[in-house]
Formats: structure tokens, sequence, C-alpha cells
């Protein structure tokens, strides 16, 4: 595949080829991904055979740290504060997917629309509902965590179960799946602390990886307060249940003390920040310059659907946005955070190294690639572009050289 190349480094640069080629062998391993020049002899793919043209950008497949998938349709829709966006609309959508046919079409119409978003990677929440857990870790493309919510306090009576059923549950997905099946535990407004426990119990033993939420909003966290009195901070609530790993993903992570960060630095734990989500319910904004004076780990993610859009140039176009006048933050930095950043701590390679999985996402930006452009201005201009379109579908998307999505008439027929 030929186009401009943009590729992030972990060391904050950019590989930038404005004339570059992607090429990978038959098991979906990339073979060469730099100047179309350097590429080996007779590795050539010329432009026109994918329709691609030269205002084709090619980038790493992105990855989504923290995406539920039951909450694709509510995406768009202008939500209260958290805790009553979840009553409001967030339960009902997710009590649905007890209906086998409302799940299917579901788990459907969301990989289809993930993949549409040049993502190859996600962690995603599905619902308690085992059944609707188990066909979309059967059935989405998508590389990544799935996770079968955990619940059992303070949620409609059609979305809490015993501790001990949802454990069991999670065990024979484990089981079934194995470290693509995640313990997920929803937040500690609606479980106990025998189903927390249980459940960081359940992923130590089994080498399993953890996804939940933390300090979101004010209000979660003065319930978790109320909840657990004799436990110092909501940090430590997931501390005291062993939910504090380096396998383990933490949404938002807003409202944090310093002996929180702290404590989350010595876990391990990793942090998604949703600044999309953020914003649409007015949690706050994540002090960004507090994770990296503690060298948290941590990558972007959508939060569909309280994020308004599936596309993570539209979660970067707010990442560069809300942190500019606190932090100094720069589109390869966003691009990595939205890419290698978020592979690294589900176990993938977006790097694009050879050898590394085929996973990339192919986009057209505004005012093309030629001009002189950098690799930061083409960034930059993807991720301002979602002003006006916040979810723009990719021109291809690729998972181990396998195209999930290619838009309409750009593969040949025989494709």
């Amino acid at each position: 595949m030929r186009g401009a190349l943009i590729v992030p480094r972990r060391d904050g640069g950019l590989d930038f080829s404005p004339d570059g080629l992607v090429t990978w062998d038959e098991l979906g391993r990339v073979e060469h991904a730099g100047p179309a020049n350097a590429a080996p002899a007779g590795a050539v793919l010329p432009r026109q055979v994918l329709g691609l043209g030269q205002e084709a950008v090619i980038v790493p497949g992105l990855v989504d740290l923290h995406v539920h998938l039951p909450q694709l349709a509510l995406r768009g829709f202008q939500p209260a504060p958290l805790l009553d966006w979840l009553h409001q609309g967030v339960y009902r959508a997710e009590s649905a997917f007890a209906d086998p046919n409302h799940a299917a079409a579901g788990v459907a119409a969301f990989d289809r629309a993930i993949a549409a978003c040049g993502t190859t990677t996600a962690a995603v929440y599905v619902t308690v509902h085992e059944p609707a857990t188990r066909l979309a870790l059967e059935r989405l493309r998508v590389r990544g965590w799935v996770g079968k919510v955990l619940m059992d306090e303070e949620a409609p009576a059609a979305l809490c179960e015993p501790a001990a059923t949802g454990i069991a549950a999670t065990e024979r997905l484990i089981a079934d799946f194995g470290a693509r099946a995640a313990v997920t535990p929803r937040f500690a407004v609606g479980c106990s602390m025998e189903l927390m426990t249980a459940a960081g119990r359940l992923a130590d033993e089994r080498g399993a990886p953890i996804m939940t939420h933390l300090a979101e909003s004010e209000g979660e966290v003065a319930q978790v307060r109320r909840r657990f009195p004799t436990i110092g901070s909501y940090t430590m609530v997931y501390a005291a249940a062993h939910l504090l790993t380096r396998r383990t993903v933490l949404a938002h992570a807003i409202h944090l003390s310093e002996h929180d960060l702290r404590l989350v630095a010595r876990s391990g734990a990793a942090i998604a920040h949703c600044p999309t989500s953020n914003l649409a319910l007015g949690s706050g904004r994540m002090p960004l310059e507090s994770l990296l004076l503690h060298r948290l780990r941590f990558g972007l993610g959508t939060d569909v659907g309280a994020g308004p859009s599936l596309s993570m140039w539209h979660v970067m176009a707010a990442y560069l946005t809300v942190h500019a006048d606190s932090v100094r933050v720069s589109p390869p930095e966003a691009l990595y955070r939205a890419t290698i950043a978020g592979a690294d701590i589900l176990g993938w390679d977006a790097t694009l190294a050879p050898g590394s999985p085929a996973d990339l996402a192919v986009f057209r930006p505004p005012g093309g690639t030629g001009g002189g452009r950098s690799g930061s201005d083409l960034i930059r201009a993807l991720a301002e572009s979602t002003a006006d379109d916040p979810e723009p579908e990719a021109l291809l998307t690729v998972k181990g050289g396998e195209v999930l999505h290619a838009r309409s008439g750009l593969l040949p027929s025989s494709a």
C-alpha cells in the first residue's frame, strides 16, 4: 500500500515518508513500512491498484482504549452528568441486550462502525449478559479486550446479578477466549466489595486483564466515599480488592489526589483518557500534567456513547485542545497516544516495524498531502476536520493484512 506514511515514535518523534510504502507477507506481518524508494526490489505496489491516489495518508491502526459497545446508538445524544446519564439512557440501552437478536444486531453494527473509523484495536465493554459478551468475543474483528460487565448493586434489577454468578460467567469466558476476555467490574458505585474482591482474585488466578472506571465525576467519587466510608479513597477501594495491577486499565481517572496517583503509579495500572466524553458529561479536565509527573501509562479512548464519536481523530482533536493551556501537547504525541501507546497497554504492537502486525488505516486529509505539508500538519488537519464531520470514514482499514473496511468503490470488484 502506497501513500504518505506517518508513524509516531515512543520518543515523541515522527517517522514521515511523503511517498511511503507498506507491504506485508501472507501471514499479515509487516515486511516494509517506510519510503517507497527504500523498499525491496519488486515490492512497490502502484497507487492506482487500491485507488488511493496521491492524497492518501497511512497511519498505524487506531486504538480505542475505552468504548462501550451497547451504547453505540446513544452517541451524539447530549447526556446529563454521569450518574444521571447512566439511569436516563445507558442502563435502558444495555438492558435490551438480554434479547439475543438485539445483541447480535448490536454487535454487528458496532463491528462495522468501529472498523469504518480506522480502529483496529479496542478495549470493549459489553453488558452484564454473558451471551451478548460471548457474541462480541466471537464476532468482533478488532483486536483487544472484551469485557462482560460485572454489577451487583445500585443499578436496575435487570442489570444486577449475584457476585458469584457474574464471576462464574467471566471465568467461563476466560476459559474459552483466554486473555482477550477481561475481568470488568463496572465501577465501585455498582459493585459490592465481595464482587470486586472476587474479580481481583479471578484476574490474579487466571492472569486476566482488568477494565474498570475510576473517579470520572465528583458525584461518583462522593458516592463511593459514602458506600465505603472506612476506606480512604476510591483508588484505595480498588487497591483493597486487588484490582490495581499492571494488567489494569482505569478509565478517566480525573479526580485523584496525589496519594491516589502514587498508588496507581506503583501498581503499574494504565489510564484510558477520554477527553470527548469528559467534555460531553461536564466531568472536568483530566490533569494530564499529573499523569506525566507520575509517569503513568495512558492512551486515548472514545468512551462511546458519552463520547459522541467512534473516531479517534475526534478524540485527538479534543486532546490537543483541552490541554493546550496546561501541558505542551503536539499532533505527533496525540497520534502516538491513539495508536502505539494504547496498543502497548493492551499487549499489541502498533509500530509497523518489520514482523509486527500489518494493522493500518488510510485517510484522505482535507487539502491533500502536497504543498510541502509535514506529518504533523497532516495529523492536525485530520484531527481538525472532525469539527465538520465528527466521524470521518477511513478509506481503508486493515488488520493483520485483512481488509476490515473499504470505502465503497475503492477496491477492485475481485478483491
